[in-house]
């Protein structure tokens, strides 16, 4: 297979539905997030080289568990900048980390993820419920601990649900 792409875009759930009716063709879903269920974004996972959204964010699949092409679940991002000397250092650990645990109950895939041509990564995981998530939840803080308090790492954590209306 060749290069895989995600696709985010963020926005009012009215103006992301008229996107997603516009490319109705393609897997585009609606998300919104679990803290603020009045923010919402879309998002596409695909090995189309060309982004369906005129703004947003395009992450290159570097690595993940699970080969098929299925999004679905509960998302929890994982996001951090890093800089030229902690690049290498990390994509290697998240390999391995992602390796590790891709048999954890209700895991659904990893994905580790680049901004396309940039500093800031993700990892990605997606979860058959909640519950499930929240058990793993200390092994993935303690993965990113390590990098959280490096000198230029910016990190954060965002958690979206597909919306269903």
């Amino acid at each position: 297979m060749g290069k895989e792409y995600i696709y985010t875009t963020f926005g009012t759930k009215d103006v992301l539905q008229t996107v997603q009716q516009r490319y109705s063709n393609r897997p585009i879903y609606l998300t919104f997030d679990l803290d603020d269920h009045e923010h919402f974004q879309l998002i596409e996972y695909s090995i189309n080289e060309k982004s369906p959204f005129s703004s947003g964010v395009q992450y290159d699949v570097l690595f993940k568990q699970n080969q098929s092409l299925d999004l679905r679940g509960l998302m929890d991002w994982n996001y951090l900048t890093l800089n030229d000397d902690e690049r290498e250092h990390f994509i290697m650990r998240a390999k391995a980390w992602i390796t590790d645990h891709q048999d954890e109950t209700g895991l659904i895939n990893i994905f580790l993820l680049q901004v396309n041509e940039g500093f800031d990564y993700a990892i990605l995981t997606t979860w058959k419920t909640e519950k499930q998530l929240q058990e793993f939840k200390p092994i993935i803080d303690d993965f990113f601990k390590s990098f959280q308090y490096a000198s230029n790492v910016h990190y954060r954590e965002k958690k979206f649900q597909f919306a269903k209306f």
